[in-house]
């Protein structure tokens, strides 16, 4: 099955118009989804997988544009941040050593954009600090939830920023591992 993602016409940075192709890997199913069993005689669909560049600025971006709700929500998104021992140890070291250069204090509030399954955060929790974590996957909210993580289920986005604001106050630390690539407007997320 193929839905017709929006084609995009400008630049998600700079909003320029004079994108140049730079591959095309023809048709894909979305990364990391898998369609349940129940639904397995939809199959799979599919996207053009293209990359364009924008020749004002030098951004690199899809030329399709998918519905965030399709891709986190209405398959089983099956990426797990802890899915290898090399990873486990990777997330573990990362948390030790970004507390150490911020010099976040004991109880310090985290927000992580893109918890996943909450292993980062929950590595932070583990340190002393106090992490949040913001994720579109819904099953990956509930993995999070399970392994003690405060977790707020929603795309990350300007206005998400400022609802966090009033939930959990200004924080020393925000991290976002591999999120910006994922975001259609990369803008609305570093807005704030």
């Amino acid at each position: 099955m193929t839905l017709r993602p929006h084609h995009r016409a400008a630049c998600a940075v700079c909003g320029a118009t004079d994108l140049r192709r730079v591959i095309d890997l023809g048709m894909h199913p979305l990364a990391d989804t898998f369609v349940p069993a129940e639904r397995r005689y939809e199959g799979d669909r599919v996207y053009p997988l293209v990359c364009d560049l924008c020749s004002a600025c030098g951004q690199v971006q899809l030329a399709a544009v998918t519905d965030p709700e399709e891709r986190y929500s209405h398959f089983d998104y099956s990426y797990t941040s802890s899915n290898s021992a090399f990873s486990r140890n990777h997330w573990t070291t990362y948390a030790a050593d970004v507390a150490g250069i911020v010099g976040l204090a004991q109880g310090a509030r985290v927000v992580e954009i893109g918890s996943n399954d909450g292993y980062l955060s929950a590595r932070f929790n583990e340190r002393g600090f106090r992490a949040f974590g913001v994720d579109p996957s819904r099953a990956m909210c509930d993995m999070a939830t399970a392994n003690g993580v405060d977790v707020r289920c929603v795309l990350f986005s300007e206005a998400v920023a400022l609802d966090l604001l009033v939930l959990v106050g200004r924080v020393p630390l925000i991290v976002a591992n591999n999120v910006v690539n994922h975001a259609n407007d990369p803008l609305d997320v570093a807005a704030r």
